[in-house]
């Protein structure tokens, strides 16, 4: 073999190694962002959902019960917390063995 044949033969080989290389390098990155782009649509999918819960929320009532003592007698107090409106809201007590309004 000739000198120039050598020496484009090693020129080849150089290119081949550089050419597997980059290709190992690539698979890597491109599994690498594969695994990020399933955890971006994880966490869409969870902020979604949040603010779909906290959409929800907006739109509920939440009760708070107190006895309270105005004067002399003791009396329920009861709130609406929530951001929902409540409307004719009944209040009984059920297996209560203390009789709290007695």
């Amino acid at each position: 073999m000739s000198k120039f044949e050598i020496l484009s033969l090693l020129i080849s080989t150089l290119a081949a190694v550089i050419s597997c290389v980059s290709l190992v390098r690539t698979r890597k990155l491109a599994k690498e962002q594969l695994e990020l782009e399933r955890v971006t649509a994880e966490l869409s999918r969870l902020q979604i959902e949040s603010i779909a819960e906290e959409k929800a929320d907006k739109t509920k009532q939440k009760f708070n019960v107190n006895l309270t003592k105005l004067g002399n007698p003791y009396s329920f107090y009861i709130s609406n917390t929530g951001q929902g409106s409540a409307y004719n809201v009944d209040f009984e007590l059920i297996d209560c063995n203390d009789r709290p309004l007695s």
